[in-house]
């Protein structure tokens, strides 16, 4: 019992060590980096450098990532301009949550599945919506195939499930 104890430490000590020196070296890769997406590591190094001098270079990075094919960068890329940060500028959040939904990120479809359910920025359309919705389950996402369990529940213009 013990070994497995002092195993699951070590490997936490290991991944925070990896966790503290990505986030150290983030600034000084932005520039060089060719890798494309977007990892917890950069997401939570832009959360605690997120004053307005940052955003700016907070957007550039995330234009780049989903500009070389990366959806989770067309999401944070939509999302900032979504409420994100900076001035709120609806068709490019839309546009960008559309290209991360096509590149399969289900947090990307998850939004567009809210606008047009809520009429938010768009039509309101809950057919439109549910198809988002259900692409972003396909994704495995299991927060997203919970809302289309409430979407039948609810019978959000399906038959009450």
């Amino acid at each position: 019992m013990r070994p497995i104890v002092m195993t699951k430490a070590i490997a936490l000590v290991l991944v925070s060590v990896c966790c503290l020196f990505f986030v150290a070296c983030a600034d000084k890769n932005l520039k060089s980096t060719k890798k494309p997406c977007i990892n917890e590591e950069v997401e939570l190094y832009f959360a605690l450098k997120s004053d307005k001098e940052d955003y700016a270079k907070t957007l550039q990075y995330y234009a780049q990532a989903c500009k070389e094919g990366c959806a989770n960068g067309c999401y944070y890329y939509g999302y900032m301009y979504d409420g994100g940060g900076i001035k709120r500028n609806h068709k490019r959040a839309i546009k960008y949550y559309i290209k991360g939904c096509n590149l399969r990120d289900a947090y990307s479809c998850y939004a567009l599945g809210y606008m047009h359910s809520n009429g938010e920025y768009v039509k309101q359309n809950y057919k439109k919506a549910l198809q988002y919705y259900e692409k972003g389950c396909d994704l495995k996402a299991a927060p997203i195939c919970g809302k289309i369990g409430r979407v039948y529940l609810e019978g959000e213009s399906v038959e009450k499930d």
